[in-house]
């Protein structure tokens, strides 16, 4: 039988991590966080976005920069703001610099096809890790054989770390 051993924190609900991210509660005594080798879209969101999400879709859900009428007027309102709002968190000169994109994925995607093909040549590296995931290996597999690029990879061992000196060696 295993029983949660984890104290309620003023504020929060069982189950909320004060950090603002669901998780499970600790059921070992040794065991004060958790973690997961999740891939991201399936990682734990914060409560504040997933509320955001929730009011979006019960009460401003249109389409931005598509209509004239209130709801997608309040949906570009409110998906500028957030533009603003990651434009000052990066420091970046001006929310054009920022492309939203639905993953990770089609980020990685986005960049290997578009910064890729203008910049990347026959003669250079890319470099990756041996940790990456799938979806950040083949896009630059890919733009390697499409530029005659070559496809450098970073190894790891047992352990998960990555053996600078043996790549360094090759």
């Amino acid at each position: 039988m295993t029983r949660s051993v984890s104290k309620p924190i003023a504020g929060y609900r069982r189950g909320e991590d004060p950090g603002g991210f669901p998780g499970p509660q600790a059921e070992h005594p040794t065991e004060s966080r958790w973690c997961t080798w999740t891939a991201p879209p399936t990682a734990q969101k914060p409560f504040a976005g997933d509320r955001a999400i929730r009011r979006f879709h019960e009460v401003d859900c249109a389409n931005i920069h598509r209509g004239v009428h209130e709801l997608s007027q309040r949906s570009t309102a409110a998906y500028e703001e957030t533009r603003s709002k990651v434009r000052r968190f990066l420091n970046a000169k001006s929310k054009e610099e920022l492309i939203f994109v639905r993953g990770t994925t089609e980020g990685i995607n986005l960049v290997a096809s578009s910064w890729g093909r203008r910049n990347v040549k026959a003669g250079d590296e890319v470099i990756i890790s041996a940790m990456e995931h799938h979806s950040n290996i083949v896009p630059w597999q890919m733009l390697c054989e499409e530029t005659g690029a070559t496809l450098r990879v970073i190894p790891m061992n047992d352990r998960g770390e990555l053996l600078m000196e043996e790549y360094a060696s090759c």
